[in-house]
């Protein structure tokens, strides 16, 4: 099977997106770029994460076409070819519809730095894209634009999008987004919520990619 392990760890992050509620039924998609190839492995359009296996993603090139597999890819295409042209250094992508995070970008809302997660994640604060036709690369130039260079996005009226260098790190980052969001709720019913400053946002996001985890 080509790209196996990709296809594999496609499915897995899917099943996580799914226990953690971060979507529900088939709603969100995932992929991941081969970085020997530049093909981009999709989640399958309309099938319910627990139901796909490896033989059901998709594998495109970097325009779109299909290489291999015999599902229907993700009606995001558009979207997720367009931020791996211009976001080179991503090589995961996941949209989520995670609720709180949801909510913030249909108020055309930002989620600011108040937590340092945020800051050590995404690199700052979460904006609003401006509203783009679903499935169309216009949304995905909104998200690039809309991200400002960070690691995450609200989609107005839709939802959010996270990248990183791995799977792992795209769906961790949307883990972050969404608690980010909750909290942001949360602390506005008790008071007026405190913002990190942006010079020691810049610090902890730098000292989180140099020493955080395993490395090596």
């Amino acid at each position: 099977m080509l790209l196996q392990q990709i296809r594999e760890e496609v499915v897995k992050t899917g099943v996580r997106l799914l226990t953690s509620g971060l979507v529900t039924v088939t709603w969100g998609n995932v992929s991941a770029r081969d970085p020997d190839t530049g093909y981009i492995a999709i989640t399958p359009s309309g099938m319910d994460y627990d139901a796909i296996g490896p033989e059901d993603i998709v594998i495109l090139d970097p325009s779109g076409n299909v290489i291999d597999g015999t599902r229907k890819p993700s009606s995001e295409t558009p979207m997720h070819l367009y931020i791996y042209k211009h976001r080179p250094e991503a090589y995961a992508v996941v949209h989520t519809h995670s609720p709180y995070a949801t909510a913030v970008g249909v108020v055309e809302g930002e989620i600011p730095l108040i937590i340092g997660e945020l800051a050590n994640a995404v690199g700052g604060s979460v904006k609003t894209a401006p509203f783009a036709p679903e499935g169309t690369e216009e949304l995905g130039r909104a998200a690039v634009e809309g991200m400002e260079g960070r690691a995450a996005v609200l989609l107005r009226n839709h939802g959010v999008v996270t990248l990183g260098p791995t799977l792992r790190d795209a769906f961790f980052n949307a883990v972050v987004v969404e608690d980010a969001a909750k909290i942001l709720y949360l602390s506005r019913t008790m008071g007026t919520p405190t913002v990190i400053p942006d010079d020691e946002a810049k610090r902890l996001h730098a000292e989180f990619l140099a020493s955080y985890g395993q490395k090596g």
